[in-house]
């Protein structure tokens, strides 16, 4: 199975509590209709949280929509989930393959601000990547600025492998790691987490 199979079968995959509670379920996204009721939470959970992201700037209705068509209909290494949690759509995360058998958290965005429900999500994505994708390592790319969610993926399971230098263009108010040799002009960093199949579970 790879990731267009799971966009074109709309497998919906449950997320179970430690007693066996069935509490969360996430869908992946495979089309347009799925984002329009959501849109304006994304917006406004992304916009609050831009700083979290390579992407410093602003997003818009019609900029996220355009994102998750591109995602969709024309990426088939990359899947966006919708995220239920107790009955309510909380979320959007997801998964991108890179290759090698290696697969990236992609994008992760709490619509309600409720804390304590993305580790379900974690484990899922988990799950997912190493029992039906065939992954071996799968990595989170985290500005070092933002201890929490660095603590959050450590507290799943998830290992520092690495700090990076960064460029920032401030045309486009965007972070990305720098090319070899290349001089970065900014003190920002991001920290490369991972977690690797024969650590799952253990």
């Amino acid at each position: 199975m790879n990731i267009s199979d799971i966009k074109r079968m709309g497998i919906i995959f449950p997320v179970y509590d430690r007693i066996g509670d069935q509490v969360a379920y996430i869908r992946p996204v495979n089309n347009v209709g799925m984002i329009i009721p959501y849109v304006d939470k994304i917006v406004k959970s992304r916009n609050e949280m831009r700083e979290s992201f390579y992407f410093q700037g602003l997003v818009t209705p019609e900029s996220t929509m355009k994102y998750f068509r591109s995602i969709i209909y024309d990426d088939h290494d990359r899947v966006q989930f919708v995220l239920n949690f107790c009955g309510n759509p909380v979320g959007n995360y997801g998964l991108h393959y890179c290759g090698e058998r290696l697969f990236e958290l992609d994008n992760a965005l709490n619509w309600t601000g409720v804390k304590g429900m993305f580790g379900y999500f974690d484990r899922l994505l988990y799950d997912i990547a190493f029992t039906l994708l065939g992954a071996k390592v799968v990595q989170a790319k985290v500005l070092s600025s933002n201890e929490k969610v660095i603590k959050w993926h450590e507290k799943g399971g998830m290992r520092n492998v690495s700090v990076r230098p960064m460029i920032l263009d401030k045309v486009f108010k965007r972070y990305r790691e720098t090319d070899e040799g290349e001089i970065p002009n900014t003190p920002m960093t991001v920290t490369v987490m991972e977690i690797r199949k024969e650590w799952w579970k253990k």
